[in-house]
């Protein structure tokens, strides 16, 4: 809940605060091999940048279940967020007319 608290908020420091959490929390899944704890983590993650992670389509069980409740809480409040293949799409987009 504090990704949607952050989010919700709108304050800069609060949602890095946040992002060091889950960056912090993330590291010590992928140590433990806690691979769809890391998984859930890393969607959780790109809520706080906005980016939908392609991995959060195919999280399962509680999981799911948290992830759907934050995006829930976000999705309406005018935060934005772009699909991760969105994402790579614009950045290719973006280098192809720098090199122009």
């Amino acid at each position: 809940m504090q990704t949607a608290r952050a989010i919700l908020s709108e304050d800069k420091d609060s949602i890095d605060e946040v992002l060091r959490k889950v960056d912090d929390l993330g590291r010590e899944l992928v140590d433990m091999q806690e691979w769809e704890a890391a998984g859930f983590v890393l969607c959780m993650r790109g809520l706080l940048t906005g980016v939908i992670v392609d991995n959060a389509f195919a999280l399962e069980g509680v999981y799911a279940a948290g992830y759907a409740k934050v995006y829930g809480l976000i999705s309406d409040s005018g935060w934005r967020m772009v699909r991760e293949a969105d994402e790579a799409d614009e950045e290719e987009d973006l280098a192809d007319t720098s090199d122009k």
